[in-house]
């Protein structure tokens, strides 16, 4: 992406002290910053190592209804203890996303 715009923006030692602060934790610079805010409206930390669990589990998860939803379109009928199982996994995912790693992320602005 070409950037042209040159901007300047005036701060206080608080406005420049949360500015760092914010460069530290999200480990970028002061443009990318002003950038995030511009594009997302709030700033979010990296998220925990746990996210990363979780995404392993939720594609392990569709592969599994993805195999289901093939055999209901292919016969006409599925397996109801496997899609049970399916859904059961997936909505324990669903709670362990919550408490896990929607908790743990920080808003930062």
């Amino acid at each position: 992406m070409n950037r042209i715009f040159n901007e300047h923006v005036r701060l206080d030692q608080d406005e420049e002290d949360e500015l760092l602060r914010l460069c530290e934790t999200l480990r970028c610079s002061k443009s990318d910053v002003f950038r995030r805010l511009l594009k997302y409206k709030v700033v979010y930390g990296k998220p925990p190592v746990e996210f990363g669990k979780v995404i392993t589990e939720l594609r392990k998860i569709g592969v599994n209804l993805n195999q289901l939803a093939r055999s209901v379109n292919a016969n006409g009928f599925t397996n109801g203890t496997e899609l049970r199982q399916a859904l059961d996994d997936l909505y324990a995912l669903e709670h362990k996303l919550n408490e896990s790693v929607c908790a743990k992320c920080e808003v930062l602005f």
